[in-house]
């Protein structure tokens, strides 16, 4: 044969071969030899092959035949089936596949940040549990760490039987949640780990998550508008960019719909494919693996939305029901874990802030909670025992999955009443009845009459608490481990923990101008989803007769609002006040001053402040006060704020700054306060005499990676530290 005929043959082999390649019938990862498919619900088997290509899936008895749409994708639905196993399933096209040792019985997912990925190896009593894991009708899928823009159509990742080795790198709260399951049920457990440690709840989320909650509106847009945009940006002639998909991208994106996978195309950068980046790690871990058929997912997280408050309810609200929307299944159980005590430092107050929104996500349909407040560590945000934490959410799914009769979680706050000196708690889920876990006094109550909260004295009285203190003789409030280092010691026989709880609702924000001129727009929020905030602007309390607020309030004299947030089961907040003072501008060295203070806001990655007169700010604006609101994103940025603040009287002035990263202040041009640097949430004064007149205030901050936060205060002489009135150039 001539050398020009052989590679003539060769040619033609291999444009054989590759067609053969394109034409072969494909599966996702998650579909594979060794997996564990749901028992008693219909299961969807889907995967790629060439465009019309019939494609038939045969699982024992079941079959299924589909043709791949014109973008070679293919789903069929067989019918629900018994546990058992092993099975035997061949998809058939152009070629076939077979899969083998396949079992049928109960699948969970487990996600969230570095507690759900703890693995079993770094947990407690490593060697003997991993030495004992021996449960070949367990299996395990660890789904790898990888971000993306756009949803990803698959994952590099396997199926494992459960051994030594495959149990030693994997999530140590899913396998402890999975292994009770199996114990109790006696049928096969498909455990899927999808989680990335210090990750926020945001990129575990789906845009229609986001769109579907309005407390979450404005990141809902956010989320939109950049990936309408950054599609916008993508020119048809891209390498691997089909034209058709490109405009159902786009039609997708704009109503807020999950947007195909584009495998083979070299897409441009994503501005929404980083480690923050809202939706990065549903798109790149989780979206691989819809409509892979779950009875539920368990969840841990939360530590690094530590400061989201009541928002935090909503954004669990967002995920839970994206999840269920993107895999069409309203029954998907979800249950989570509450953050454990731990010495965070900054406000103490935050921790309880989300473990009170945890609790108030439970109202979603088919969502639990176990509490932890027992097995934590103060000193470590991990800690190491695992296997409680997996029991407790296990006897979550066995008491509402799987109807077994058993007491599944603590005492939770249901109501108070006034007797007297003394507040009567009411419990729910008491089970056999209350008890101390340590038989000593109940601790880490609290209670309150008109002034601030007091330690109480608390004791069980049948499946009740009484609560009262010496220094409280007409108590209208009780709080109950309201702190981030509480680790109390109440709980009903059964051993499960009692929550913490408050019994009054959290108070709405009211946000303007505290100076103006001309007019004021007044808005009032509440982080609470359901109920209504009531106000006045007479100087009363505002009661539930009171005006319902429903639209912004425009003032045009000084006045002060007072406003109450009200449930709808009755429970209320305390009253939040705030004055708007009407002034006059200010003239100053031929200058006019109005109320307010000037920013220029920054984008860039630094570890100490960056000096400013170098850069060019990305934007410029007058904001009320020294807030953080003008952030386009989470991190990587920084704000320079500059204004004046009036000196009315001669002394020592206390200035300070309360942030995270790092911030400074300056007055007339002098460093005050030094607060520089990465650091969690943290204070540093600095002190200055000033004459009465107009003082220049200057103050920057960056925030560099995790949480944000700025409070700047300073203390006039005699004072205590308050907001700072600030004046700026018109």
């Amino acid at each position: 044969m001539s050398y020009r005929r052989l590679l003539t043959f060769f040619v033609l082999l291999v444009v054989a071969m590759s067609q053969a390649v394109l034409a072969d019938v494909r599966l996702p990862s998650v579909i594979d030899s060794h997996m564990v498919l749901q028992r008693e619900k219909p299961l969807k088997i889907w995967g790629w092959a060439d465009k019309g290509e019939e494609v038939t899936v045969k699982l024992d008895d079941a079959k299924a035949t589909a043709k791949a749409n014109d973008k070679g994708q293919w789903l069929v639905t067989l019918p629900p089936m018994k546990a058992g196993g092993p099975h035997e399933m061949t998809i058939s096209g152009k070629n076939t596949l077979t899969l083998t040792d396949i079992l049928v019985g109960e699948v969970w997912i487990g996600s969230g940040q570095s507690n759900m990925e703890w693995s079993v190896s770094r947990s407690n009593n490593p060697e003997e549990e991993i030495a004992a894991a021996k449960h070949p009708n367990i299996r395990l899928f660890l789904v790898p760490k990888t971000l993306s823009g756009i949803p990803k159509q698959d994952v590099t990742a396997e199926w494992k039987a459960c051994s030594p080795k495959s149990v030693t790198p994997f999530s140590a709260v899913l396998y402890y949640f999975g292994r009770k399951l199996h114990k109790e049920l006696d049928v096969p457990v498909g455990l899927i780990a999808s989680s990335w440690g210090g990750s926020r709840i945001e990129p575990w989320t789906t845009p229609v998550g986001f769109a579907g909650v309005e407390a979450l509106s404005e990141l809902s847009d956010k989320v939109r508008d950049t990936q309408v945009e950054y599609l916008g940006g993508i020119k048809q002639d891209t390498e691997g960019v089909d034209p058709e998909w490109l405009k159902k991208a786009k039609e997708a994106a704009a109503k807020n719909e999950l947007i195909p996978p584009a495998p083979g195309a070299k897409l441009p950068r994503h501005p929404q494919g980083g480690y923050h980046s809202p939706t990065a790690m549903f798109n790149a871990m989780i979206h691989p693996l819809v409509p892979f058929t779950a009875r539920g997912a368990i969840w841990y997280q939360g530590e690094s939305n530590l400061r989201d408050g009541m928002l935090y309810a909503q954004k669990k609200r967002a995920l839970v029901e994206g999840w269920r929307t993107v895999w069409n299944d309203d029954e998907l159980s979800f249950y989570w874990a509450q953050l454990a005590p731990f010495t965070y430092g900054g406000d103490p107050l935050s921790l309880p802030r989300i473990w009170e929104a945890q609790t108030a996500a439970t109202s979603i349909p088919k969502t639990g909670m176990a509490v932890i407040t027992d097995i934590g560590n103060l000193k470590d945000i991990h800690p190491r025992n695992k296997q409680d934490v997996g029991r407790r959410l296990a006897l979550w799914a066995l008491a509402k999955d799987y109807g077994q009769d058993i007491v599944y979680q603590g005492p939770s706050y249901k109501s108070m009443k006034v007797e007297g000196s003394k507040i009567r708690v009411s419990f729910d889920h008491v089970g056999e009845g209350l008890e101390s876990r340590d038989g000593k006094p109940l601790d880490w109550f609290e209670i309150a009459g008109e002034g601030e909260y007091v330690p109480a004295d608390a004791v069980i009285d049948g499946k009740t608490v009484v609560v009262s203190s010496d220094k409280v003789k007409n108590p209208t409030a009780v709080r109950f481990a309201w702190h981030q280092l509480a680790e109390p010691n109440l709980r009903n026989k059964a051993g499960l923990m009692a929550g913490a709880f408050r019994t009054t609702a959290t108070a709405p924000t009211i946000s303007g101008l505290p100076m103006f001129v001309g007019d004021c727009t007044v808005e009032m929020k509440c982080a609470e989803p359901e109920g209504v905030i009531r106000y006045t602007t007479d100087g009363s309390a505002p009661t539930e007769k009171s005006t319902a607020y429903s639209e912004p309030l425009k003032l045009t004299e000084t006045t002060t609002v007072k406003a109450r947030f009200y449930r709808k089961t009755g429970v209320e907040s305390v009253v939040t006040d705030a004055t708007f003072e009407k002034v006059s501008p200010r003239k100053h060295n031929g200058k006019t001053l109005v109320p307010g203070v000037r920013y220029d806001y920054y984008e860039g990655k630094w570890k100490t402040l960056p000096d400013f007169a170098t850069l060019e700010p990305k934007k410029s604006g007058i904001a009320d006060s020294f807030s953080l609101a003008a952030r386009e994103k989470n991190d990587n940025f920084a704000l320079r704020f500059r204004g004046y603040v009036d000196i009315k009287e001669a002394g020592e002035y206390t200035f300070q700054t309360t942030s995270d990263d790092g911030s400074k202040l300056f007055i007339d041009g002098k460093e005050i306060v030094n607060n520089d640097g990465t650091h969690a949430m943290r204070a540093k004064s600095g002190t200055v005499n000033l004459k009465p007149g107009m003082v220049k205030i200057e103050v920057g901050y960056f925030e560099d990676i995790y949480h944000d936060g700025l409070k700047v205060s300073y203390k006039v002489p005699g004072g205590s530290l308050e907001a700072i009135p600030v004046w700026c150039e018109k």
